[in-house]
């Protein structure tokens, strides 16, 4: 069973690794982002996660597109 410490950085990484993709893609169906997740997360927990990151400024939401609005990604 995993510590309480391992599962928030689990979920660190999974929140980063979200951001991340979406912003090198510019923008991305929330659908085909959570394909690769049905196995470790629940649509509720995405779709909550994916709530956070649209409040916390970096997402913006446009029906099922996921876009990236936060600071620029230099890579």
């Amino acid at each position: 069973m995993k510590t309480q410490t391992d599962q928030i950085s689990t979920a660190l990484s999974l929140t980063s690794s979200i951001v991340e993709v979406v912003a090198k893609a510019g923008e991305i169906p929330a659908g085909h982002l959570y394909a690769p997740l049905i196995g470790v997360l629940s649509l509720d927990a995405f779709e909550r996660l994916i709530g956070l990151l649209c409040r916390a400024g970096l997402l913006r939401r446009d029906g099922d597109l996921l876009i990236y609005i936060g600071p620029a990604v230099t890579s």
